[in-house]
């Protein structure tokens, strides 16, 4: 019986698997973020207070609430291209230049670069082509 408060203590990280593989949780807790997350940090600052300052009834009611709530406090929110907040990411590779000439693209950037530097700036710097 003793050893139930201390397997309790898994219970988060139950919470964070099974919002893991729900991708309706996933998307809840993505649109109600801030909510989730104050939400989690309330449940460790139960398990905090059931393990070092509370006692008896009270105690192990904090501990059962704490627990499974603890499991929203490591959330964080991730930006991504879906319409439904950012659950996978992209596998599409970064853009080419322009017709994929690295050559041309590189020349017309300095040639730029030139254009755009003011008459009073230091002279232009040695360039590396690639």
């Amino acid at each position: 019986m003793q050893a139930l408060p201390i397997l309790w203590l898994a219970t988060p990280f139950i919470t964070g698997v099974c919002i893991a593989s729900s991708h309706a949780a996933r998307r809840f807790t993505g649109r109600h973020y801030v909510g989730c997350l104050l939400a989690g940090w309330a449940g460790v600052t139960l398990l905090l207070a059931a393990a070092f300052l509370l006692d008896g009834p009270i105690g192990t009611a904090a501990l059962i609430a704490g627990g499974p709530l603890a499991g929203l406090s490591f959330w964080l929110p991730r930006r991504g291209n879906d319409e439904d907040g950012g659950d996978e990411p992209a596998d599409e590779p970064s853009p080419t230049p322009p017709d994929g000439d690295w050559d041309r693209f590189l020349s017309d950037f300095w040639t730029y670069v030139d254009h755009r530097r003011r008459p009073s700036s230091p002279a232009p710097r040695e360039r590396v082509s690639a």
